[in-house]
């Protein structure tokens, strides 16, 4: 199993969290878990994501799909994700 790291900059954590919940039966869907999300000690709106994927390539198909992209700009997701995987 793969592991996603997403890190990101969004315009305020608070309207984030609830966007991104809402959003994990999607993510489910496609063999992505959460592991944790983690903010940077200087900046509460830098944000470092861990996932747990079943599929790099399913994982792959959900981060260029449409649903992802709306959900991060309804999330407040400030420009394009910085995304590795590792194994």
């Amino acid at each position: 199993m793969a592991h996603l790291f997403i890190r990101i900059t969004v315009a305020d954590f608070d309207a984030f969290k609830p966007v991104f919940d809402e959003h994990d039966a999607t993510r489910r869907s496609f063999g992505i878990t959460v592991e944790g999300v983690h903010r940077a000690v200087d900046n509460p709106n830098d944000l470092t994501i861990v996932f747990q994927a079943e599929s790099v390539d399913r994982t792959r198909e959900f981060l260029e799909s449409a649903d992802s992209r709306e959900a991060m700009q309804a999330a407040g997701v400030q420009g394009p994700p910085d995304a590795w995987f590792t194994d």
